[in-house]
């Protein structure tokens, strides 16, 4: 008997060995479109505690944290977050590098995190992409939170109440904006700070304030002080709750 053999036809020209190269190469195209692809590398995170034993030389880890949240923006870089257990800690906290376009530095506090004393909870100067969720920042001699010649900060979620003193000279608004361009104030509460509770300065544009708290802010010395005090141009002031209301 004969032996059955088939042979596929040429219709292009094409060999079998070119037409299955081919359909491999497509095969691995296919695969490849299927990945996910990350935009940005996964940052570090880098872990804060000074209720377990920590220390500010060590790792920065979940079983070696630091005793600070300084230490840990000392070595947070673009896309790393640093991450702070409930408990006390100290300010101001002065982070000391930019992140990134979709790789900001986050410093996110779990409930229970609070700032308190010092001259500010987070003092953000000529960085941008720098993110602060969370925390809650209170009995500073000045602004809360300051942030100053900055772009594409976030600040979200956070509580700043008591920033300042009710006296002439020393009153201090609970967050405030100085030439700042393209960031976002939302989900925040301002409350009993000697002066407005969020204020946004001059140069300050481009940036949305929206569904924060501002409430019970008063110099103390004089009847004065807006739950929002917008003085710089092209800014957004979106929904929330404000006493006295916004100028």
């Amino acid at each position: 008997m004969r032996p059955f053999c088939f042979f596929a036809p040429k219709r292009d020209g094409m060999s079998r060995t070119r037409r299955f190269s081919a359909f491999v190469a497509l095969a691995v195209a296919a695969v490849i479109l299927l990945v996910p692809v990350s935009s940005a590398a996964a940052g570090v995170v880098y872990y804060v505690d000074n209720t377990s034993s920590c220390s500010d030389s060590g790792p920065g880890t979940a079983d070696q944290p630091f005793c600070t949240i300084a230490a840990g923006a000392a070595r947070a870089l673009a896309g790393d977050t640093v991450q702070v257990v409930a408990g006390t800690y100290t300010g101001p906290v002065t982070p000391p590098t930019s992140g990134a376009a979709g790789s900001p530095v986050t410093f996110a506090a779990a409930p229970g995190v609070t700032i308190s004393g010092g001259a500010n909870g987070f003092a953000i100067s000529g960085k941008s992409h720098v993110t602060v969720r969370g925390v809650r920042v209170t009995g500073t001699t000045s602004y809360g939170i300051s942030v100053s010649g900055s772009s594409n900060i976030t600040l979200r979620g956070n509580t700043v109440t008591y920033s300042g003193q009710p006296v002439s000279g020393k009153i201090a608004a609970g967050i405030k904006l100085s030439n700042v361009t393209s960031s976002t104030v939302t989900g925040n509460t301002a409350d009993h700070n000697s002066d407005s509770g969020i204020y946004l300065a001059s140069g300050t544009s481009g940036v949305t304030v929206s569904g924060n708290e501002a409430s019970w802010n008063a110099e103390g010395y004089q009847r004065n002080a807006n739950g929002i005090n917008v003085i710089g141009s092209g800014n957004f002031i979106g929904g929330g709750t404000t006493w006295p209301p916004p100028t």
